[in-house]
C-alpha cells in the first residue's frame, strides 16, 4: 500500500463511508478508496449550499462543450468558484 490508499483513508470521515463499516471494514475501505460520481441531488445540494452561504459561484446558461464552456470552467478556476448550470 502506497502513499494515496493511505492519504485517502485520512480524508474525513462522512456518515454514508461509516455506513459501510457496519458491514464490514473491506466495505468501508472500498467506499473511501473508490471514486464516487456525483448524482443530480448531490449536484443540487452543492449549488444550494453555494448560493445560501454566499460561497463563489458562476451560472452557465448554455451547453457544457464548446470554447463558451472552457471559458466558464477557465473564470470559475480563476475564481475557485463552483459552475451552475440549468441542465
Amino acid at each position: 500500500m502506497g502513499y494515496q490508499p493511505m492519504r485517502a483513508l485520512a480524508d474525513p470521515l462522512h456518515f454514508s463511508a461509516l455506513r459501510c463499516m457496519s458491514k464490514s471494514p473491506a466495505h468501508y475501505r472500498a467506499a473511501v478508496l473508490s471514486p464516487r460520481e456525483p448524482t443530480y441531488a448531490m449536484r443540487l445540494g452543492t449549488a444550494i449550499h453555494a448560493v445560501v452561504l454566499e460561497q463563489p459561484y458562476v451560472v452557465h446558461d448554455g451547453t457544457r462543450r464548446g470554447k463558451q464552456w472552457e471559458a466558464a470552467q477557465a473564470s470559475a478556476a480563476d475564481s475557485d468558484a463552483l459552475i451552475i448550470t440549468a441542465a
